[in-house]
């Protein structure tokens, strides 16, 4: 099986709606999101499986409560696994992806996987040296605006009510989007949510060619991303209908004016960075001049 793709992002950033189209334009399989990766990174780094610990990598492996949604039976990675031992953590997870993509999208081609791995993109470059990444980023503001307005199924509390927390997080996401696009860019690939629902067949048809399918394979297919029952009915509510362009915006009418400006203050390089403009009268004209001098700071005496 070929290397998996990832798809990165900050939570409340379009990434559901990125995967759906993905399914629905490309042969591509695409499971719901877990979080077993970075547990068996983190845990097994240098070992390999045998049979006398396969009992502990498929506790790890289930102790993400997650990984049910696969819908795959200890009993089916067994007998997968029968006769391959042993096998290191790149074979394991490439094995859990194989049984996945067989159950339920037999002719895909290629096996994509949705989560904010971003942190671990070195090692997980280091282990898939052949996958490929696709980071998608939204103005920070929406994403906070989001955030506020949606249940975390986890907690059952808003994602985000600070603008401050929210600032700060988004501006490490966009920190690492860069130090990625700068480390590894011919595999790496940025989408911008605006962008994607103002143009999402064209946007589509561009990832699709990055992660290396045919113009001849982009045709709508009749499936689309499955969103787990445990995140509730309200969360991914408008995942398969067509985008609404006035929810980049959204923001500016929600958002209070303090708000905005805690945010801006924060993250305000960040967003002039990824070309978002700041609309806080007080800061803008020294905000874009502080940027300006930053990205010219090399070439000053």
């Amino acid at each position: 099986m070929k290397d998996p793709f990832f798809i990165f992002y900050d939570s409340r950033s379009g990434s559901t709606f990125l995967a759906d189209l993905l399914i629905k334009y490309g042969p591509i399989a695409f499971p719901p999101e877990t979080n077993f990766i970075p547990i068996l990174l983190d845990s097994c780094a240098g070992e390999v499986v045998s049979d006398g610990n396969l009992t502990k990598w498929l506790e790890l492996t289930y102790s993400d409560p997650k990984f049910s949604d696969w819908g795959i039976d200890e009993a089916e990675i067994i007998e997968a696994i029968r006769g391959g031992l042993p096998i290191d953590v790149r074979g394991f997870i490439l094995l859990l992806c194989e049984i996945y993509k067989k159950k339920f999208f037999p002719e895909s081609q290629l096996f994509g996987i949705k989560k904010n791995y971003i942190r671990h993109y070195r090692l997980l470059n280091e282990i898939f040296p052949e996958s490929r990444f696709v980071t998608i980023i939204r103005d920070g503001r929406a994403v906070f605006n989001s955030k506020k307005k949606s249940v975390y199924s986890v907690t059952g509390r808003p994602f985000e009510t600070s603008p401050i927390r929210a600032a700060r997080a988004w501006a490490e996401e966009m920190k690492w989007t860069a130090e990625m696009m700068n480390h590894i860019p011919s595999l790496s690939f940025k989408i911008r949510y605006e962008d994607l629902v103002e143009e999402p067949e064209e946007c589509t048809r561009k990832t699709l060619s990055f992660l290396g399918l045919e113009d001849s394979e982009f045709c709508s297919r009749a499936r689309g991303y499955y969103v787990p029952g445990r995140y509730g009915k309200d969360l991914h509510k408008n995942v398969g209908d067509k985008p609404l362009t006035s929810r980049s915006t959204a923001w500016r009418e929600t958002l209070t004016n303090e708000e905005i400006y805690m945010f801006e203050r924060i993250a305000a390089d960040s967003l002039l960075a990824e070309d978002y403009d700041l609309v806080c009268p007080s800061d803008k004209l020294l905000m874009k001049l502080k940027f300006y001098f930053k990205s010219i700071s090399h070439i000053l005496p």
